[in-house]
C-alpha cells in the first residue's frame, strides 16, 4: 500500500544565477568569450518514505505501525534539496567572412546535488530516491546529467561556385554546382555518472535507492575499460542484512558520446518573394556507436559491467525540398 502526503512546512525552492566573464574581439571577423556560469538550487522538493523502517539489531521497526500503517509507503514531498552548478564556458566565434562562419564552444563543468525533479528525473537518473530518510544529508554527489567536459561546433561555408562567388561556372555545369552551401555540427562529450546498486538486504520498505558497498577503485590503473567489462566488480560488494550501503550516488562514468551532422543545401530564387531550398542531410554521418550504461547491480555478477545497450540513432540521410513563400 502507498500514501501520498504533504509536508504541512513545505519551504519555497530558491534559485539562483550567476555568471561573469568577459566577450573580446580579437579581430575584424573573431569574437571570443570566457565566462563562469554558477546556479544554486535550496529548498528543492524530494521524495521521502515517511513510514521507513527503523534498524536495530536484527529487526526492523516502523514508525507508524502503531497508527495502523504497518509497512505501507508514505510518501512524502519535503524541501530540503540542494543542487549546485559550476561551469568554465569558452567560446570563440567567426563571423561570416569570405564565405565562412563557424563557432566553437568548450564547457567544463560540475553538477552536484542530492535531488532532481521529483516527477521525472529522467536519462538513467535515479531521481529523489535516497539511501536513507534518515540520513538524506549523505545523498550530495554528482548529478546524473553532470557532463565534465563538453565541446560543440559548428560551422557553414559557401562552396566557391555560382553568381558572386569565385568561380561562376555557366550553362549546365553552372546550374548543377553552383550556388550550394555546407553546415555541420560536430559534438563531443563526456560520460554521465552512475550509481552501482545492489539488491536491498535492509528491509526498511520502499521509496529508497539500494547502494552498493563501494571497497576500491572502480577504475584503477591499468584496468582494461570495454563494454564487457566497464569497471572492476572486485571494487563493490553487495550489503548485507540489516545495513546501508555505503557507496555514493553517480561514483562511476559511464561512456562518453560523439555525433556528426552534416548537411548540404542549395538555395533556388523563384522571384522577389519565393525561393525553393534543396537539401542533403546526415544525421551521425560517420556512424559512430554511442553506448548506454552498464549494468550497475554488483548482486548480479553476470552482467555487472557489461554495456549491452547504445544511445542515439545510426547513419540517417535524407533528401529535403522546401518552399518559401
Amino acid at each position: 500500500m502507498q500514501w501520498r502526503i504533504q509536508d504541512p512546512n513545505q519551504d519555497t525552492p530558491v534559485v539562483q544565477q550567476f555568471s561573469v566573464g568577459p566577450e573580446f574581439q580579437f579581430a575584424e571577423n573573431m569574437v571570443g568569450a570566457v565566462e563562469y556560469v554558477g546556479n544554486r538550487t535550496r529548498n528543492g522538493r524530494r521524495l521521502r518514505n515517511l513510514n521507513e523502517g527503523i534498524i536495530s539489531g536484527s529487526t526492523v521497526t516502523f514508525p507508524y505501525a502503531q497508527y495502523g500503517y504497518g509497512s505501507a509507503y508514505l510518501e512524502q514531498i519535503v524541501t530540503n534539496g540542494r543542487a549546485d552548478y559550476n561551469a568554465l564556458q569558452m567560446r570563440m566565434q567567426r563571423r561570416m567572412s569570405n564565405r565562412l562562419a563557424y563557432t566553437v564552444a568548450y564547457t567544463w563543468s560540475k553538477a552536484e546535488g542530492d535531488f532532481l525533479d521529483h516527477l521525472s528525473a529522467g536519462g538513467g537518473a535515479v531521481g529523489n530516491a535516497p539511501g536513507s530518510t534518515y540520513a538524506m544529508e549523505k545523498d550530495y554527489g554528482l548529478l546524473a546529467f553532470d557532463i565534465k567536459h563538453r565541446l560543440v561546433t559548428s560551422f557553414i561555408y559557401e562552396l566557391p561556385f555560382g553568381p558572386g562567388r569565385r568561380f561562376e561556372p555557366s550553362g549546365v555545369a553552372g546550374a548543377i554546382v553552383g550556388g550550394w552551401s555546407v553546415n555541420g555540427i560536430l559534438t563531443l562529450s563526456g560520460g554521465r555518472p552512475f550509481t552501482v546498486t545492489t539488491t536491498d538486504q535492509a528491509g526498511t520498505g520502499p521509496g529508497r535507492i539500494a547502494r552498493a558497498n563501494c571497497v576500491g577503485d572502480a577504475v584503477p590503473n591499468g584496468f582494461n575499460q570495454g563494454v564487457d567489462s566497464w569497471m572492476d566488480p572486485s571494487a563493490f560488494a553487495a550489503t548485507t542484512l540489516r545495513t546501508y550501503g555505503n557507496c555514493a550516488n553517480n561514483t562511476v562514468r559511464g561512456p562518453g558520446s560523439k555525433s556528426m551532422n552534416l548537411s548540404v543545401f542549395r538555395s533556388i530564387n523563384l522571384g522577389t518573394e519565393k525561393r525553393a531550398e534543396l537539401r542533403l542531410e546526415t544525421f551521425n554521418l560517420f556512424n559512430w556507436v554511442n553506448y548506454g550504461f552498464p549494468a550497475s547491480n554488483i548482486s548480479n555478477l553476470g552482467t555487472f559491467g557489461r554495456i549491452t545497450s547504445s544511445i542515439g540513432d545510426q547513419r540517417e540521410v535524407q533528401l529535403a525540398l522546401k518552399f518559401y513563400f
